[in-house]
């Protein structure tokens, strides 16, 4: 497999593991797409919808897998579903119907591929910083996010107890009420800009994440800037060039992004909110991505991504639906997001952490 990491489980997942695996019944495993009750109705709508936004050929056959319970994750109904199409994965849906929230991955799918054909029971949780990891007696693997930390608490009694074959079941296209999703579409408009995806890192100085510095890099190279330039050699060089009082090591906060932006020419405004779907369509069909700072709703975590596209689309009789297309520097491919109502929020699942509040953005 492509991406191995140690046989180790994060030590969160791995103690909520060993409380609840008596508990089989905790596991969202039983949840039927298919039937008709409000929650497997909404996960079924936004499964159509996510394939439809991403352009998938509706011509095709696509099974999705049973429910997964993400341990380790914020928010205690977290759940990820594994998609197929001509027997591979093609994507990860992750749902929360406490958080009124849906993401769509393509991340490091012939992982996810391999364990389904080997018909190997696995367990999805969490990473060391939220993301999500997927684990099984054969090691464990980060799928997106930060990696699983290093510890001696792996225990195979436990995850066998709780592990779960992946099982795929064809998806009828049909959505329930009037909603189908080939039917006659009213409206469908789209714009998507190909910034490059710039992978995160760390702080070699302060051991902590750079995605603010990875989503400024992104927004750069596709201007035709700072070309050549790694997430981490763009941290030596603000370092280097920008100053900012009582603060020896570039971080995340506005003097350092808007002196970052400032040593390349990149005009910006920044605003200290959100912004409506209208207004991102706006600047998006201009040709500028938008920078986005999130956070959760207790205020202890930040992520930053840049948000590079959207995509709305109704059917006849139906809902409008909207989208937004992230580029996220803890993944390798575009993530997509569901957008609801029009307020300056979008909530942001990825899997073990929820980001609820846009704080700021800099177009």
């Amino acid at each position: 497999m492509k991406t191995i990491l140690n046989r180790a489980l994060f030590f969160a997942v791995v103690w909520l593991t060993v409380v609840l695996c008596l508990t089989k019944t905790a596991v969202a495993d039983d949840l039927d797409i298919d039937s008709e009750d409000g929650q497997s109705v909404e996960i079924h709508e936004a499964l159509m919808g996510f394939l439809f936004a991403n352009g998938y050929d509706f011509n095709k056959e696509y099974y999705c897998s049973n429910a997964y319970k993400i341990w380790g994750s914020d928010v205690p109904d977290n759940i990820v579903f594994f998609v197929f199409c001509e027997n591979r994965c093609i994507g990860e849906l992750v749902y929360s119907s406490r958080a009124n929230a849906s993401s769509f991955y393509q991340e490091h799918c012939e992982i996810v591929t391999e364990l389904a054909n080997q018909e190997c029971p696995i367990v999805a949780c969490s990473g060391k910083g939220g993301g999500l990891c997927i684990v099984s007696s054969e090691g464990s693997f980060c799928l997106w996010g930060e990696d699983i930390i290093d510890d001696s608490f792996f225990n195979t009694e436990s995850l066998e107890k709780c592990a779960i074959t992946i099982r795929k079941k064809r998806i009828s296209f049909v959505l329930y009420g009037s909603r189908h999703c080939q039917s006659r579409l009213e409206t469908d408009e789209s714009s998507y800009l190909s910034v490059p995806v710039i992978a995160n890192a760390t702080s070699p100085d302060t051991e902590v994440g750079l995605c603010w510095l990875a989503s400024i890099l992104s927004m750069l190279q596709y201007s035709n800037k700072a070309y050549g330039h790694t997430t981490l050699s763009l941290y030596y060089y603000v370092k280097m060039s920008v100053y900012v009082q009582n603060e020896p090591y570039p971080r995340g906060i506005t003097p350092f992004i808007e002196g970052t932006f400032g040593l390349f020419n990149y005009p910006v405004s920044f605003t200290e909110a959100g912004m409506t779907f209208d207004s991102v369509k706006t600047v998006i069909n201009t040709g500028k991505p938008i920078w986005v700072a999130l956070m959760t709703s207790d205020l202890l975590d930040a992520h930053a991504v840049v948000l590079c596209g959207y995509r709305a689309f109704s059917h006849t009789g139906a809902f409008f639906y909207r989208y937004y297309r992230l580029m996220d520097p803890n993944c390798t491919n575009y993530v997509t997001v569901s957008v609801s109502g029009t307020g300056t929020n979008f909530t942001y699942d990825n899997g073990g952490t929820i980001y609820s509040l846009w704080t700021s953005n800099y177009k």
